[in-house]
């Protein structure tokens, strides 16, 4: 899976989290802590995925915003074996961005990686399912 999820390929353009905030489907992990929006399309070259983790302003300060970033790419990191055979076997390619959605800084001061692996990994498996062979150019399961 290393060379579907090769470093540099994250979502940094304006265009891609525009493209991916309005045509991207919103899945929340069942807790409701974690939310993950995604937009699946086919690929004829190589599948790849593109991910990014973004945290609200508001949320919190500075620091506690890039360690939620940090945790949640480390997360996606250990995790994303999931979605390997599902991208390589129908040829796709994934862009997805993780935020919180239920967390702020007042409430979790001291979060860890134990706090996000269960709602990414919660995450990653509904993307799995919702994901769909079709003929089209964006492949979900409505």
């Amino acid at each position: 899976m290393s060379k579907n999820t090769r470093p540099g390929a994250s979502i940094k353009s304006k265009k891609d989290f525009d493209e991916l905030y309005t045509l991207g489907k919103t899945i929340y992990s069942s807790d409701g802590r974690w939310k993950s929006v995604f937009l699946v399309k086919e690929k004829t070259s190589n599948s790849n995925v593109m991910f990014a983790a973004a945290v609200h302003k508001k949320s919190g300060t500075a620091v506690w915003r890039n360690r939620i970033k940090r945790l949640l790419k480390e997360s996606y990191r250990i995790k994303k074996n999931i979605l390997a055979d599902t991208i390589i076997k129908n040829n796709l390619f994934i862009k997805v961005v993780f935020s919180p959605n239920l967390i702020n800084q007042r409430e979790y001061k001291n979060i860890s990686l134990e706090d996000t692996l269960p709602g990414i990994t919660d995450i990653l498996n509904k993307i799995k399912n919702r994901v769909k062979p079709k003929t089209g150019n964006n492949i979900l399961d409505q």
